[in-house]
């Protein structure tokens, strides 16, 4: 009676899981699907094991001509005899075997791919590790430029991945994943007179004259231009009511006669000029300015200094010409206040 009673409670469990679908883990295997990272890359690698992640050359390829695509990932398990990898293209893909047999690059063969319409299938015919890659013969549909998304699925762990081809017009060629940032930068000149510490002013004070000594004041002119081509031209201009260093309409110093080269002011002799030095800026002085000794400031807009292309005129980069006015006087000068004012002016030309 009591093993009756056992043979009826065994028949009603075994009867109970096929009703209900109760699962018996010794005899049914648990599969996860797993998404892993699948690349495509225009250049194969050649690593034993293989290196996915490392991509040389982004999928870039033309429109209408085959191409040889790379496409790889780390799988979650090995691959046993009979496994596949499915690569699916979209719609109006041409597609050709790209001839692997050895996915997983360790000197063996481990299956072959065919082609089945836009579909790429590998079949693994022996065990292979977890780092593969498949050589696919690409070729996309004509004059469309489009990111193009390949899927990819597997039976070994039921991996599945995605990536993209970027697809360009051979004839544009005109790209979809690509923006093209543009700025101009307009020309534009700068130009700042300093004391000789670099402090802006708009004075050189030649002070007290007499006739045993040249008076001298010094500035400096910071010219620049963020122009790569054409020239900058510094000017100079006495711009004075009365030319010269005067004092007013009632009596002058001087000018230093520039008909003579290499001149200077000298003590106890009526005279005013000035001349100029260029340091570490490109701009030269320009005629009888580059020639050592002093010259009146002339009435009317003349070119001083030219310098071809960009010159920084940042105040304190050193690239500044340097410039000095000398003053003396003879015993026939009028005393009385004198003053000269003077006009820099920048110009380019394209």
């Amino acid at each position: 009676m009591g093993r009756q009673k056992i043979k009826r409670a065994l028949i009603l469990v075994i009867l109970t899981s096929l009703v209900t679908g109760m699962v018996i883990p010794s005899i049914i295997r648990k599969v996860e699907a797993a998404g892993v990272q699948l690349y495509a890359d225009l250049t194969n690698d050649t690593g034993n094991p293989q290196t996915p992640s490392t991509v040389t050359t982004t999928p870039y390829f033309p429109d209408n001509t085959e191409t040889t695509v790379y496409f790889s990932y780390v799988a979650s398990a090995g691959f046993n005899n009979g496994d596949t990898v499915k690569l699916i293209f979209p719609i109006g893909f041409t597609l050709a075997d790209g001839s692997t047999t050895d996915a997983d690059n360790n000197g063996s063969a481990d299956g072959s791919g065919t082609v089945d319409g836009i579909q790429y299938i590998y079949t693994f015919t022996t065990s292979a590790s977890t780092n593969v890659e498949f050589a696919v013969e690409v070729t996309a549909p004509a004059g469309i430029a489009r990111n193009y998304s390949v899927g990819m699925s597997s039976t070994n762990s039921n991996d599945f991945g995605s990536t993209l081809l970027y697809v360009y017009e051979d004839s544009g060629p005109t790209y979809q994943n690509r923006v093209n940032v543009s700025a101009q930068v307009v020309p534009h000149l700068t130009l700042s007179i300093t004391d000789t510490t670099n402090n802006e002013t708009d004075s050189c004070n030649l002070r007290n004259l007499d006739i045993v000594s040249v008076n001298t004041c010094q500035y400096r002119v910071y010219p620049g231009t963020n122009q790569t081509t054409g020239a900058a031209t510094l000017q100079i201009a006495d711009i004075s009511t009365n030319p010269g260093l005067t004092k007013g309409g009632s009596g002058d110093i001087d000018n230093i006669d520039n008909t003579s080269i290499n001149t200077n002011i000298v003590a106890g002799t009526e005279g005013y000029g000035f001349h100029g030095t260029a340091s570490g800026t490109t701009f030269t002085l320009q005629g009888h300015y580059a020639v050592a000794g002093d010259d009146p400031v002339p009435t009317a807009a003349t070119s001083l200094a030219i310098a071809n292309g960009y010159i920084d005129g940042t105040v304190g980069n050193g690239n500044y010409l340097a410039f000095t006015h000398s003053a003396s006087i003879d015993a026939g000068t009028q005393s009385g206040v004198y003053s000269q004012t003077i006009q820099y002016t920048l110009v380019s030309a394209p």
